[in-house]
């Protein structure tokens, strides 16, 4: 049996207002894939090897608005 894997189509550009919504993580929430440079990850949250965001979420005064037209994978 092959194991899943995602990735984004393009590298992200972490910073703190970097916007994802982890609850739609193909893998399921707060889900990611270790070799994709944390992308599935919000603001600057991390993954790690098990394979989980860790860290700290964006920042609150980032609305979800905002989030919507900060850097994504395109």
């Amino acid at each position: 049996m092959m194991a899943a894997s995602v990735t984004a189509s393009a590298p992200c550009t972490k910073t703190a207002a970097y916007g994802w919504d982890e609850g739609t993580n193909p893998l399921g929430p707060n889900t990611c894939d270790p070799q994709n440079g944390g992308c599935e990850c919000d603001g600057l949250r991390t993954c790690v090897a098990a394979g989980f965001c860790t860290g700290d979420p964006r920042p609150s005064e980032f609305s979800s608005d905002l989030r919507n037209l900060l850097l994504r994978p395109q």
